[in-house]
């Protein structure tokens, strides 16, 4: 075992437990949470009978800094330091930017239609993962490609870190730049308000994610198994280990789904999110187990293109199918909402088997 004194890098460490089918599942999750806070926001679908999803708001804009962390969780691990930068560049733009550009051109060619103002210059920029959040060239597609582009231009760099520096100063590097970044979420926003503002905040949440990534990694591959099930009995200790599992995992998904009664805090929503997390890595308990399943997987894969195409949807539906059937939509307010979520996970499944398994396929032919 690789010991915190030899400095290796996470990558380079045997990985304790395998895969880790599980976390599939919250990646999941999240992604339905942003679409959920995007449609709460929607203030047009309250005229089509879904006012009432205002109840149902929870915590979903946090879901975006969990996918941070998530995402950088499994780069640390993966990325290794013979890896070229050209070929760690191609394959992660590779990885992201083809369903985006799908999704642009399919906002182009509805604008050269007629059928909504689309900000054109703004956009392409955005889609092909080259600027960030700025004020001043945001588009109608800036939710997905402003996450793409903060974590695309991240993971370059970390990649240029661990390929320059040994790795006792990558880990002090990293954190260090992660301290920043929370410094940067709660200092700059109070005494500026413009493009700069907005970029430093983005970069500040994507390097904060990077950094406690960064730590959970190298505690994940340094950090041996402990010995609790063989000291105690073992079935009483699983069954502990299950009850606080289910305990975090509902505590979660109240945070990110809740209603008003029961919304929670954000302080316990990343509390428990930071737990879960422990918890399914560690896999002691017979939930985190029994969702270390290939339908977790299955569900994981789709998460990037629920994320991708739920803006696409919604606009579609706002500018293309809502207007003219306003009474279908009020009198059936559920066909309105489940359509909607179905046409997202179609799209979503489509996305993935047309387009990013293409791409990754002539990834490895090359």
């Amino acid at each position: 075992m690789t010991t915190m004194e030899s400095y290796a890098l996470p990558s380079e460490c045997p990985s304790p437990t395998g895969k880790l089918k599980n976390i599939e599942l919250l990646r999941f999750l999240m992604a339905w949470a942003v679409v959920g806070f995007h449609v709460n926001h929607a203030d047009w679908l309250s005229a089509y009978g879904v006012g009432f999803l205002r109840n149902y708001s929870g915590i979903g804009w946090l879901a975006v800094p969990y996918f941070f962390v998530v995402s950088f969780f499994f780069l640390v691990l993966r990325t290794r330091p013979d890896c070229s930068v050209w070929k760690f560049v191609r394959n992660k733009w590779l990885r992201m930017a083809p369903l985006i550009t799908v999704c642009t051109l399919i906002g182009y060619v509805l604008h050269l239609c007629g059928f909504w103002k689309w900000n054109m210059s703004a956009d392409i920029a955005q889609c092909l993962l080259i600027f960030d959040r700025f004020p001043a060239i945001r588009g109608q597609f800036v939710g997905p490609a402003w996450f793409c582009s903060v974590f695309f231009l991240c993971s370059i760099l970390y990649l240029s870190w661990i390929k320059t520096l040994p790795a006792r100063y990558v880990a002090l590097v990293v954190t260090s730049i992660a301290f920043i970044g929370m410094e940067a979420l709660n200092f700059f926003p109070q005494i500026l308000n413009n493009a700069l503002c907005v970029g430093i905040v983005d970069y500040g949440r994507a390097f904060t994610g990077l950094g406690i990534s960064y730590v959970l990694a190298t505690v994940f591959v340094t950090t041996p198994p402990r010995n609790l099930l063989n000291t105690y009995n073992q079935s009483f200790m699983k069954i502990l280990w299950t009850v606080t599992e289910i305990i975090f995992l509902s505590l979660f998904v109240c945070s990110l789904y809740g209603a008003h009664w029961y919304k929670l805090s954000e302080f316990l929503s990343v509390i428990s999110f930071a737990c879960l997390f422990y918890l399914f890595i560690r896999k002691e308990g017979y939930l985190s187990r029994l969702l270390e399943r290939d339908w977790c997987v299955w569900l994981g894969r789709y998460a990037f293109g629920v994320f991708i195409v739920h803006m696409v949807v919604l606009r579609i539906l706002k500018y293309i199918l809502l207007p003219g059937h306003k009474e279908w939509a009020l009198a059936h307010p559920w066909c309105l909402l489940g359509g909607m979520a179905c046409a997202i996970m179609l799209l979503a499944i489509l996305g993935y088997h047309c387009i990013e398994v293409p791409v990754m396929r002539y990834i490895k032919s090359k």
